[in-house]
């Protein structure tokens, strides 16, 4: 893939998640999708996450990855067969997918 802008040029992948032993997934900085990676780092997947969805936190599960913004979530079941899944569709967030608390540290005293 070539960049075609200056502001394209040096971006990484955002959100960086492993769904399972042997599939990694990021998602693409330009066009927002969400890739899937092997173990050799070879893409073998592309999805589209739904209209105006943006990731705001990433929850790992037993069976699933939760992608997660206020009360809107996507859902990436660990059994994903990365070919197929060209569309990822959202639904609500249940109530138990609360955002965990993250902890700054302030000072060395503290």
């Amino acid at each position: 893939m070539m960049r075609t802008a200056p502001e394209q040029i040096g971006q990484v992948p955002n959100y960086f998640f492993w769904i399972r032993q042997g599939l990694q997934a990021v998602q693409d900085p330009v066009d927002g999708q969400i890739v899937s990676l092997n173990d050799e780092g070879r893409v073998v997947g592309r999805a589209k996450l739904p209209a105006g969805f943006t990731i705001g936190e990433i929850q790992s599960e037993t069976n699933q990855v939760r992608l997660i913004n206020g009360a809107r979530q996507v859902t990436v079941p660990c059994n994903l067969d990365p070919p197929t899944a060209s569309v990822l569709q959202d639904g609500p967030a249940p109530a138990t997918a609360t955002r965990r608390l993250r902890l700054v540290r302030k000072g060395r005293n503290n």
